[in-house]
């Protein structure tokens, strides 16, 4: 456990606090030129992902609103062209409000930018239908480029959070095979049940 100070010249470290007053990094991910890829959310409820060069020496960015508040990133994977998927949580103001499952795609080949040809908007949304929060903690990629997303939702005839996932393939649509129409909600004995990246890791 010893810094590496070859790092970012001789500091072994990079504080980068660009973005906004406050950036929480929450999951990082390396691309095939060791590139680092960093999810990050900001205060003023932006999805951040931030792009340092392997040597930590140089930085790009790009920040995405996803529903204009209380967004927030959880997790990053990799599709195998290299495009990168940030998975987290926005916000819907349709619904009392409440918070979907989100996910942005990204062209990282360069200087990040948002992949419009994603879903017709490099975005996409997901609502399990309950008119409360749907939250998003990890994610999973599959060999096929589908995306498996894990965390929780408030269950239809309470207020216990159930584990819930979707599964959306590489255009940023439900999987209609996975769950019900690519929604999965499971109530574990009545009690509060979060999916997590551990779950994933293990069982897809």
């Amino acid at each position: 456990g010893v810094l590496d100070t070859t790092f970012n010249g001789t500091l072994g470290y990079h504080v980068y606090g660009e973005i906004a007053i406050q950036a929480l990094a929450t999951d990082a991910v390396l691309d095939a030129s060791d590139n680092i890829l960093i999810a990050a959310y900001n205060v003023t409820g932006d999805f951040n992902l931030i792009k340092f060069s392997a040597d930590g020496t140089t930085h790009t960015d790009v920040t995405v609103d996803i529903a204009g508040s209380s967004d927030f990133s959880s997790a990053i994977v990799l599709q195998s062209d290299g495009k990168a998927l940030l998975v987290g949580t926005a916000l819907n103001n349709a619904q009392t409000p409440s918070n979907d499952f989100a996910i942005a795609r990204f062209d990282v080949s360069s200087t990040p930018f948002l992949d419009t040809s994603y879903n017709g908007t490099g975005i996409a949304t997901f609502d399990f239908g309950n008119s409360k929060d749907d939250i998003a903690y990890a994610a999973h990629i599959t060999a096929g480029n589908d995306v498996v997303i894990a965390g929780s939702t408030i269950h239809p005839t309470g207020d216990a959070a159930d584990m819930a996932a979707i599964m959306v393939d590489g255009n940023g649509a439900l999987v209609p095979g996975f769950g019900t129409g690519g929604l999965l909600m499971v109530d574990i004995d009545g009690d509060s049940g979060i999916g997590s990246n551990q779950s994933l890791a293990t069982n897809i």
